[in-house]
């Protein structure tokens, strides 16, 4: 290690991207090969690295999606620089890029709960990892379950921002380009009642986001979007508040795996928690 390195936090650079990536998977985390993009894309300068000696050894996301509201994520530094303060440093200045942004959200690991509270984010509830293969449904499929564009993206993104609590249409609508991405609607009668949507990971296929206003809703949309991929595994991150939501995926064959928690600054944004089946990521919530 270099005595007193030069120590440089500056935005990621597109080419760093796959190596952000990389430094994901190396953590045990499943992320979709286009999710840093899709930050890149939506919200330049979110994505912040700490460089060390002119390499990117650390990185982390600081997300603007409104001006009260703020999301930190994809929070990693690479094995060889740990334990050295610079994930303190990272942490820092991903606060600096929210500014004076009321609420604060993220997600964390379980045994990093009383680094964060040194920055104010308490845990308000956990988020369960599912996996599993679900068989593929022979029931023929709901006629409300459309493709995503059968209906509007204003409305696609009203829906959501009903359910999260705060508007990030700028976020769906980079995360639907992806070519990765596969989407469908709830719809009886043309009004949206579901939202779901699944991308290839690392390993497998995550679904995410994941909402719907009742069991059947929801229940329709995991088998139609099952049906898609056949025999592969699929993972769900699903809000423990949401017990109707447990007990869908652990009926459809999905097992916990891995529990995370959900912290904010601030007070939660309002939202329905108890309509979120699936979190879009553990980047954007």
């Amino acid at each position: 290690m270099v005595p007193n390195p030069r120590i440089t936090v500056r935005p990621l650079c597109e080419t760093e991207l796959e190596q952000a990536t990389r430094w994901a998977v190396e953590e045990g985390w499943n992320p979709g090969p286009h999710d840093s993009a899709v930050l890149n894309k939506a919200d330049p300068g979110s994505l912040i690295a700490l460089e060390v000696e002119g390499r990117a050894a650390g990185v982390i996301s600081a997300v603007r999606m409104t001006a009260e509201f703020g999301y930190l994520g994809f929070f990693v530094v690479c094995q060889t620089h740990r334990r050295l303060g610079y994930g303190w440093r990272l942490l820092q200045a991903g606060f600096q890029r929210l500014g004076e942004r009321t609420i604060i959200g993220g997600d964390a690991e379980l045994e990093h709960l009383r680094g964060y509270a040194r920055f104010g984010l308490l845990p308000r509830h956990l988020n369960v990892s599912y996996e599993g293969m679900v068989p593929v449904s022979r029931a023929r499929s709901h006629p409300a379950v459309l493709p995503a564009e059968a209906v509007s993206a204003d409305e696609l993104h009203a829906y959501d921002a009903t359910n999260f609590g705060v508007p990030r249409a700028i976020f769906l609508r980079q995360w639907m380009k992806s070519s990765e991405v596969r989407a469908l609607v709830f719809a009886p009668e043309g009004r949206i009642a579901g939202f779901i949507a699944a991308r290839r990971c690392h390993r497998g296929v995550r679904i995410g986001p994941f909402q719907a206003d009742t069991p059947v809703a929801a229940s329709s949309l995991l088998d139609a979007i099952t049906s898609c991929y056949p025999g592969e595994t699929l993972a769900v991150d699903c809000p423990e508040t949401n017990r109707e939501a447990a007990t869908l995926l652990a009926e459809k064959g999905l097992a916990p795996r891995h529990q995370t928690a959900r912290l904010y600054r601030g007070e939660p944004p309002p939202g329905r928690p108890g309509k979120i089946y699936g979190l879009m990521s553990f980047a954007l919530g």
